[in-house]
């Protein structure tokens, strides 16, 4: 009997505990995350990078074709170009603080490679927040709050600011899926 057959022993994913399918789906996801990166900085060098981010808003929001769609790859095309700029190292440092990283010590293509990974988490999660046909709003303003709100997540720094004087505390509680404030 050949040894090969002896030591063949598949994966059944039935009985593997959540955790440790977590894990590979994990590991699947940030491979996939990976390639994202790279075909985004080649769209980005070809100059097709919107249309590239149409097809992957598409693929992150499930293949439904959503009115906001083309409105959030033109909002997330333009922050792309804006902080994938290699003329200066001024870009990078500004992506790192907009994503909250370190890139100081990189080469130059690591740091782009970086940011553009954090640029396709961003862009996979305003997918993901994209109201299906709310036609009570422009497609304009789907993508603004969609890509607003995956920012506060994966890109604070894109973020204004808060107001000089603007109160960031206060006191509250939870009423099922709600917050109450108490004193906003």
């Amino acid at each position: 009997m050949k040894r090969s057959l002896l030591d063949y022993s598949p994966e059944i994913e039935a009985f593997e505990s959540p955790g440790r399918l977590a894990d590979r789906h994990a590991k699947h996801a940030s491979g996939n995350e990976l390639q994202r990166a790279a075909e985004l900085l080649e769209h980005l060098e070809a100059g097709e990078l919107e249309g590239y981010l149409v097809e992957l808003i598409d693929r992150a929001a499930g293949s439904r074709s959503r009115p906001g769609t083309r409105a959030l790859a033109g909002i997330l095309g333009r922050t792309a170009k804006r902080l994938l700029q290699h003329d200066d190292s001024s870009s990078m440092g500004l992506a790192g603080r907009v994503f909250g990283i370190e890139l100081e010590g990189l080469s130059a293509e690591d740091q782009a490679f970086e940011v553009a990974r954090r640029i396709v988490r961003l862009a996979t999660a305003a997918a993901q927040r994209v109201a299906p046909a709310d036609t009570e709003l422009s497609p304009q303003a789907v993508a603004t709050r969609a890509a607003a709100s995956a920012a506060r997540t994966h890109a604070p720094g894109l973020l204004a600011p808060p107001a000089p004087g603007t109160q960031r505390t206060g006191t509250w509680f939870r009423r099922g899926r709600h917050l109450v404030l108490l004193n906003p």
